[in-house]
Parts: C-alpha cells; sequence; structure tokens
C-alpha cells in the first residue's frame, strides 16, 4: 500500500512537469525534490563554466551568473586524501565600465588547504580559464563544504546571483556508525535571491544581466536545489540525512518543520562533526556560507510538513525591513510496512588533530600561540573590519604557523564573521535556546543575532601564507569588510601537543590507516 501511494505520488509529479514543459515552463512549484547534478568522483577534472544562466521560474524570470547553466552548481564529490581538481571557465563577455564584473575566480569554503592554492586574489578575466589543483590531506574532516567565486568587488554579482555549489568530502568506512553512512541522503543547497538589490547592482555595469522579466521584479525568491517549493517524499520512521547550505546576498535565514511530527537532529555544521552528535534542535539559524547536517524523521501521523525558511535583511530601524517567510520544501509523509527505525545514539568521532578541542589548553606566546582581536562595523557607510577597509597590502596581524590563536570577534549581531583554511572552535558564546550553537562546536562561519561577540580559537596548523577574514554578507565584503591574517614561519608546523589533550586525534601519516572511528557515548 505504502509503495503504491509513493509511485502514485510520483506519476501525479511527472503528469505536473509534463504539462509545465508544454507550457514552456522550466521551474513550477511544488514539483518533485531533486539532487542537484554530480560533477566528478575523486581524482577527476571537473569544470565549471560561469555564464549566464537563464531563470524561468512561476513568480520571476532574469538572467544571472551561473555554473553550466545552472542554479546551483553541480555537487562535487572526493575522499580525503585524494586532490580536488576544478577547472574554472569563464564563458561571460567584457565590461567596459572597468570595474570587472566578468572577471571571475574560484574559492573552496571550508576546506583545510594551502592558501596559495586556495587563490582568491586571482582574476580570470572573460574568456579564459584557470586550473586549481588542491591537495586534501588524509587527515582532512570527511563533511558538507562549499563553492563559489570570491573575486573581490564581484562577490556580490556572481555568488550572491547564484553560482554556488557543495562540495563533499565523503565520510570513510568505520569513521561513523554504519546507520549513519548508509541513511538515504539529500543534497539541500536553499538559495535566498532579493531581485531588487540584485538588479540594482547590475546597473553599476553594462549588459542585461539582472534584467528580471517577470512579474514581480520586486521579488525575493527562495529556490531549493533552483527548485520552487519542491515536494520531498519520505518513508514515514525513516531518517533521512540532509545537508544543507544556505547562501544569500545579505539575509540570514531561521528554518524549521512546522510540525512536531517530524524532527531534525543535528549532526555537523560546516564540514565538521559535534563534540557529540547527534543533537536535538528546534530550528536551524544559519547566515550565508553556513552548512549544516541534519537527520530528519517524521512519524506519519501529519501528511504533508513544511520545512520553512524565515529570512530577515539586516538594515537601520528607520528602514523598517520585515521578515519573509519561505515554504522551502514540503514533506510528502509516505506511510510505511516496515517498524519505526530507532532513535539514535549519541557518538564522538575521533577527530583531526587540527581540530582537536582547545578549550582546556593554556596559551604559550613563546611557542607561537598569541591573542587576537577582529571588529566588523559600519561607520558612515563604509564596511570596516579592524576599523579600516579592505585593502590588499594591508595585513592586520601577523602569526606563527603551528600555534594556538584565540580570538575575540566582535560585531556578530550585524555580520556573519568566516574565515578562509582554518576552522575555529566556540570557546566562549551564549546559551542558544534552540540547541543549535554550543561551547566546543566547530565553525568555519559564524553569526548570531542575540550576540555581538564571541571567543573563538584555531590552530594555524600546516599551512603559511595570507588566511583571509571577512563578513560573509557579500555586499559587505565587497565593501571592504575583510582583511588579511599572515601566517608565517616554516610550513608543515602543526600543534605539537594535540594528542596531549585529545589522545585519539589523528595527523596526515594515519589519517586513513586507523586514525578514524568513532566511539557510542
Amino acid at each position: 500500500m505504502a509503495r503504491s501511494r509513493l509511485i502514485a505520488a510520483m506519476c501525479g509529479f511527472k503528469a505536473w512537469l509534463q504539462l509545465a514543459d508544454a507550457l514552456g515552463v522550466q521551474n513550477v512549484a511544488g514539483a518533485p525534490f531533486e539532487n542537484p547534478d554530480e560533477c566528478n568522483k575523486a581524482g577527476e577534472w571537473c569544470t565549471l563554466t560561469l555564464d549566464v544562466a537563464e531563470y524561468n521560474g512561476p513568480s520571476a524570470q532574469f538572467l544571472t551568473r551561473g555554473y553550466n547553466g545552472q542554479m546551483p552548481g553541480p555537487t562535487i564529490r572526493i575522499s580525503p586524501g585524494s586532490p580536488l581538481n576544478v577547472a574554472i571557465v569563464n564563458g561571460l563577455e567584457e565590461d567596459d565600465t572597468g570595474l570587472s564584473p566578468n572577471s571571475t575566480n574560484f574559492h573552496a569554503h571550508g576546506l583545510h588547504v594551502d592558501p596559495g592554492g586556495d587563490d582568491v586574489f586571482l582574476h580570470i578575466g572573460p574568456g579564459s580559464e584557470h586550473k586549481f589543483e588542491y591537495q586534501v590531506y588524509a587527515d582532512h574532516m570527511s563533511g558538507s563544504f562549499y563553492y563559489h567565486p570570491h573575486l573581490h568587488l564581484t562577490s556580490s554579482l556572481q555568488a550572491g546571483g547564484g553560482a554556488t555549489g557543495m562540495i563533499i568530502i565523503d565520510d570513510q568506512p568505520g569513521e561513523v556508525p554504519e546507520w549513519l553512512m548508509n541513511m538515504d541522503e539529500k543534497i539541500v543547497i536553499v538559495q535566498h535571491l532579493d531581485l531588487a538589490t540584485l538588479a540594482g547592482l547590475q546597473t553599476q555595469y553594462n549588459g542585461n544581466l539582472w534584467e528580471v522579466t517577470g512579474s514581480d521584479p520586486e521579488a525575493e525568491l527562495l529556490l531549493v536545489n533552483g527548485q520552487t517549493e519542491p515536494v520531498m517524499a519520505v518513508e514515514a520512521g525513516k531518517w533521512t540525512r540532509w545537508r544543507l547550505l544556505f547562501s544569500s546576498l545579505e539575509s540570514y535565514g531561521t528554518f524549521e518543520l512546522d510540525d512536531a511530527s517530524c524532527e531534525m537532529q543535528l549532526v555537523a555544521k560546516d564540514g565538521a562533526y559535534l563534540p557529540e552528535a547527534p543533537r536535538a534542535v528546534t530550528s536551524l539559524p544559519i547566515a550565508p556560507g553556513m552548512r549544516c547536517d541534519i537527520a530528519v524523521r517524521c512519524d506519519g501521523t501529519v501528511e504533508t510538513v513544511n520545512f520553512v525558511a524565515v529570512t530577515q535583511t539586516l538594515g537601520p530601524p528607520s528602514l523598517n525591513i520585515q521578515p519573509n517567510t519561505f515554504k522551502a520544501i514540503s514533506l510528502e509523509v509516505v506511510p510505511s510496512s516496515n517498524d519505526p527505525e530507532p532513535d539514535l545514539p549519541i557518538f564522538k568521532v575521533n577527530r583531526p588533530c587540527y581540530m582537536a578541542s582547545s578549550l582546556d589548553m593554556e596559551l604559550d606566546e613563546e611557542e607561537g600561540d598569541a591573542l587576537s582581536h577582529v571588529t566588523m562595523t559600519i561607520a558612515q557607510g563604509a564596511f570596516h573590519m579592524n576599523g579600516v577597509l579592505y585593502s590588499a597590502d594591508n595585513i592586520f596581524e601577523d602569526v606563527q604557523a603551528g600555534g594556538l590563536i584565540e580570538m575575540e570577534v566582535e560585531g556578530l549581531a550585524e555580520h556573519p564573521y568566516h574565515q578562509h583554511i582554518n576552522h575555529f572552535q566556540l570557546y566562549s558564546t551564549a546559551e542558544d535556546p534552540s540547541g543549535f550553537f554550543k561551547q566546543g562546536d566547530w565553525h568555519d562561519t559564524y553569526y548570531r543575532a542575540d550576540e555581538d561577540n564571541t571567543v573563538v580559537r584555531f590552530f594555524t596548523d600546516r599551512f603559511t601564507g595570507l588566511q583571509v577574514l571577512h563578513c560573509h554578507f557579500f555586499p559587505h565584503q565587497d565593501g571592504g569588510m575583510m582583511a588579511l591574517m599572515d601566517i608565517s614561519g616554516e610550513e608543515g608546523s602543526v600543534y605539537d601537543a594535540a594528542e596531549q589533550y585529545d589522545p585519539t586525534c589523528y595527523r596526515d601519516d594515519n589519517g586513513l590507516s586507523g586514525g578514524r572511528g568513532f566511539t557510542f557515548l
């Protein structure tokens, strides 16, 4: 009975899609949920062509910039210890304004890789291409990561306009419980598009990109894998793993299930497993660039449950900017003849030593550890980090490779903080009623509307070079809220004392040969 109902539901969706295709509509509200395309397997080259992408949806039509003609781009999967090879082809045309809106580059957001390889200062002009070869070490944490253009002054139009995609470093055998390894997986890339703001940004340049031709040019859209309000068929009592990414120009989102018959268990954030997973959560408060892995289960007492997003754009009180509520996904809960799957037991993964818990560690400045401070502010319309606008020669701090850095971050109530290369651990943070944020969690992007400052810790592990720090609201980043930390010293330096605090942590030499594992708690 359950199987026949599921088949009938899918057949109904197919008929709906056939009708939409006959009418020439490319994106129909309520179509069946689909994972994004996948680009490659481990070791192969993934070619991403940044070009004009056409969106033709139920409430608006426009031209934007996208990878391989899509919003979002394809998912890239690799394994720890394998190369990440990405060829970026710039298929856009020249723009003679001198502002380079159609030049681009590539950022592997969240990856612990050499900053010289993840070169966000590179310019790839129209008609040009560049091959990025990343060495992903064997001790890299498995998880959900993110890619997007990162050329200064163009991120808003390109990444904020839809040129994004997910990178997945797959779990390895024995790294996590089998039930998590074998769980049905959904890639959920949520893109919030403020059409009026994007069209306004485009007016600085030539061309007709972001010329909105739909019925509502002032609309804000929320797309899931490029779809509008897709319907996901789920089996009652069965767990599903969602890898969720939120992308937006300058809004944060809060996501919830609108009925208690479905539950969410948080497993990982920003490509890092929780210190103890899973953790029950009632909502997902996430800013642009943040990811989370959740396990979702519905008991079947309600047939349709909605995954709802509330987005909020920040601004001065005088603007009275109101939040928007979207139905992101509809879950169609199909009855099952199988027994419900059990509750998920709590487990703890072995961690790479660059993510060993720093909560009990003592800083030793003679050994290269350091205290640091970052403040994000808007002053007279200018976007500042530590009181100054970004410039390529403005190094705000020098630190040593192989050290432990304790940093106070201020301005979080209005600016999501992101740093490249090295994840950071929440060392001092306010209690979160939703359960999403907790001391000891690891992030590469962090934002809380109810907390203006926090203290984080991170290791300057292995890599020397420039570590980029910035607000992850793209207009703020483009406007100058970005800074550089110079990590100097000997390439390959690590924090030698990590094993004293976490004897189970592993390094590159045993990242694929017995170091990974987990313990039930």
